[in-house]
């Protein structure tokens, strides 16, 4: 049995979005995932795929990079998937308490965070 830590899985998303409890004017909150409300989720899916979205673009990348295929093109693909997804389950009408799909997105979002905040801290030479 997986146990949902929503409080983990609202800090992820603080983490991405760079704000504490309730950013985002309220956005973030750990009992709608405890819940399952999928309004609530939706659009911070929708509002992640934005901060996804601004963060990737003010990155540099190489021509390359760019081709159809390559990472940039995969990341703006799955960015606005994410954002699809959001708009799509916000017109749900039944939530999805203790969903252990709920674990894996935090998870997913706190590695990607991370990994953000890797790539931007660095120093190129």
């Amino acid at each position: 049995m997986i146990i949902i830590n929503a409080v983990h899985i609202e800090h992820a998303f603080s983490m991405l979005i760079g704000e504490g409890r309730g950013g985002l004017n309220g956005l973030i909150d750990a009992d709608w995932f405890r819940r399952g409300n999928v309004q609530k989720i939706g659009e911070l899916f929708q509002e992640t795929a934005n901060m996804l979205e601004s963060r990737i673009r003010n990155m540099e990348f190489q021509d390359w990079e760019k081709e159809a295929g390559k990472p940039y093109t995969r990341l703006m693909h799955a960015i606005n998937s994410l954002r699809d997804i959001g708009r799509t389950i916000v017109n749900r009408e039944n939530d999805e308490d203790n969903d252990y799909h709920w674990k894996i997105i935090g998870e997913l979002i706190q590695i990607i965070a991370s990994l953000l905040d890797h790539i931007e801290g660095r120093t190129l030479w």
